[in-house]
């Protein structure tokens, strides 16, 4: 007999009800695949041709932007998972048998492993557990001994492939893999894989969460996911057979969802960062995390008795401040660059509703849509001259949360973003706290001549966004919050050519949304910024205390003096280079100081290829006009000009494309 356990490592991430899964099932059982539920197909109602199953059915889908995903769910054999959900409530053996015919046209079509979904791990994961399942069910019955021989080979090559330390990946994709290497050493009655598998998993229990456990993929839904694995595993598979991921693993993952109860939303969603969907308590509700850990806090409506409540995890680079009706998430810093975005320095930003804004993720294809959604302009921080920054070939330390201050009259930290090479970013934070008025000002650090944007990106809410005709410095939004910046500074609604923002709450699912842009331009510049409410009393930016470290907000009843803590880090810029591109001609700026007397020199490839070189001159600034359409790439040289053996090379980490005319 089956263990019932297994069919429990089915659960589908969104609750299917019976009714829907009959509807399902009985679409398959009509060779009308479900590859994904209210995704692939849209709706239970609409079946493109390529989701028609049947003996010439090939196992590549190509549906636009939702291919990969189709692909993904696809391989995994998502058909069948719904089959045997349906067959685990009704027992129902056609099910089995559609199932075991999809799965040998699955066999012997694709499994010689040619199509790139077909192993890979996370489908090979999905797999195993289906095939593990299939193969038990089938031995009860004794089914046809051919049959079942054939698919417990197919359930080793599975089990053999989950083994190879060649094709383990840690985080979520190795939890996976564990999870389904358990079962199918207990199907197999492998102990030596068993307890192989174990072992590997509570190493990666302990690296997936840090030791606040907080999951180090950056994603709520990928946060949730991985403590959605490990309870599976813990639950489900292990104990049933008296063991454990941890000795203390209800304690920790009690811990884990303190973290969840720290960045809840006033309106009981999270906040949409990194990777992933947006997500809400009642997800979480219809998970197995509720199903064993209900009694938490995090289910239980939040209450601030008045105060601002602070949240604080520096290693991890978040502070969260909120009360009843105001919530403020500061992003900066990472442990991983697992499925993070360019948001260091980042907020988002609540009041009654969602003001602020992460913009999401719209998918995992590469696209120019996708490079959009994690640059930095998708997030509300400060942008360099209309450019987001590398920050998967930076070094993650680049970006950080410091100096934290609390005293009588409001909440003050730094966010630094270092991953610019050409400058060092200070955001100095301040909410006050009898308002929640939240003062944010930019400090640039930089030789360069730079455009430097404040980025704000407006829930789809906001549809009142009016800048003001008596003070130009000044943005009213809904009628309800006000943004006030310095006076040199100028505001933008929606960027300079009248661009909205882009906003995707759930997979290929966009929207565009309202955008501010506050601009200023300079070498070493700052730009200041007050968001209040538009109820509270009006007040009075005064900027020109800068120099002695002190911005001063005033209103008719008080003044409230908030003191800079001055950024005692000095930047290192070694070497970089600038580009800029005016009327098809490109500019190029070489900063240095590695020697006292330098020149420079410079290869240009296109295409990979070599295809000029600019000998060395003394000249740090080059004009050049590209001819020819393609990628173009620079390697700089620099040297010693009195010691010709003293010389430094780089390759400039951002590509030059030059397109046809007719493009």
């Amino acid at each position: 007999m089956i263990k019932r356990e297994f069919y429990n490592l089915l659960a589908p991430s969104n609750p299917i009800s019976d009714s829907d899964l009959d509807i399902i099932c009985n679409h398959i059982l009509d060779n009308k695949l479900i590859i994904k539920y209210n995704y692939i197909p849209e709706t239970l109602e609409d079946f493109p041709n390529q989701l028609i199953f049947n003996d010439n059915f090939k196992w590549i889908i190509e549906l636009e932007d939702k291919s990969n995903m189709a692909m993904l769910h696809l391989h995994s054999l998502e058909p069948i998972k719904y089959l045997l959900l349906a067959y685990n409530q009704s027992n129902d053996f056609k099910l089995i048998v559609k199932s075991l015919d999809i799965l040998l046209s699955w066999k012997n079509n694709v499994s010689s492993r040619e199509n790139f979904y077909s192993w890979y791990a996370h489908c090979v994961a999905d797999r195993t557990i289906i095939i593990g399942i299939l193969l038990v069910e089938l031995q009860a019955v004794k089914y046809d001994r051919r049959i079942i021989a054939e698919i417990k080979n197919l359930l080793k090559d599975h089990h053999e492939y989950l083994l190879k330390k060649e094709n383990y990946k840690p985080l979520n994709h190795g939890t996976m893999m564990d999870r389904s290497l358990l079962l199918s050493s207990e199907v197999l009655e492998d102990k030596d894989s068993h307890d192989f598998a174990v072992k590997r998993l509570k190493m990666n229990f302990s690296n997936t969460f840090t030791k606040n456990m907080i999951c180090i993929e950056n994603s709520v839904t990928y946060s949730i996911f991985n403590i959605e694995l490990f309870i599976s595993i813990e639950q489900y598979l292990l104990k049933p057979l008296s063991k454990s991921l941890h000795s203390n693993f209800d304690e920790l993952i009690n811990h884990a969802l303190e973290f969840f109860d720290s960045i809840k939303m006033p309106d009981e969603s999270f906040p949409h960062y990194g990777d992933g969907e947006k997500e809400n308590l009642t997800s979480i509700k219809n998970s197995v995390i509720y199903k064993y850990y209900s009694n938490h806090k995090l289910f239980r409506r939040y209450t601030d008795e008045g105060k601002i409540n602070t949240y604080k995890y520096f290693d991890e680079g978040f502070i969260v401040l909120k009360n009843n009706n105001k919530y403020l998430l500061c992003n900066s810093g990472a442990i991983k660059i697992n499925h993070k975005h360019a948001d260091d320095g980042s907020i988002i930003f609540y009041h009654d509703n969602e003001v602020f804004v992460d913009s999401g993720i719209y998918g995992y294809d590469k696209s120019e849509l996708n490079t959009y959604f994690k640059s930095s302009l998708a997030h509300n921080s400060v942008v360099l001259n209309n450019q987001s920054y590398n920050y998967s070939k930076s070094n993650i330390n680049n970006g950080y949360l410091k100096n934290y201050i609390e005293n009588d009259d409001y909440h003050y930290f730094q966010m630094v973003n270092n991953h610019y090479i050409y400058a060092s970013i200070i955001r100095h934070m301040f909410i006050i706290k009898d308002t929640f008025q939240i003062l944010i000002h930019d400090q640039i650090i930089s030789p360069v001549h730079n455009l430097i944007t404040q980025t704000f990106n407006l829930s789809p809410d906001i549809d009142s966004v009016e800048l003001s005709s008596t003070f130009k410095n000044e943005v009213l939004l809904n009628n309800k919050i006000r943004l006030t910046s310095d006076s040199n500074s100028e505001i933008c609604i929606n960027d300079t050519n009248k661009k909205r923002g882009i906003y995707s709450e759930k997979f290929h699912s966009k929207t565009l949304i309202p955008k501010l842009n506050i601009n200023k331009t300079g070498i070493n510049q700052s730009i200041t910024t007050v968001i209040s409410d538009q109820q509270q009393d009006s007040f009075e930016l005064d900027t020109t205390f800068l120099e002695f470290n002190k911005i001063v907000l005033s209103n008719i009843r008080s003044q409230t003096v908030l003191d800079i803590i001055p950024f005692q880090e000095s930047p290192d810029y070694k070497y970089f280079l600038i580009i800029r591109n005016l009327d098809d001609k490109y500019f190029w700026k070489l900063y240095s100081s590695l020697y006292e007397n330098e020149e420079y020199a410079y290869y240009i490839y296109k295409d990979g290829d070599r295809f000029d070189i600019i000998w060395y001159t003394d000249k740090n600034i080059i004009e050049y006009e590209f001819q020819e359409p393609g990628k173009y790439t620079l390697r700089c040289f620099i040297r010693n000009k009195e010691n010709h053996d003293e010389k430094t090379a780089f390759i400039h980490n951002e590509h030059i494309i030059i397109y046809n005319d007719d493009i």
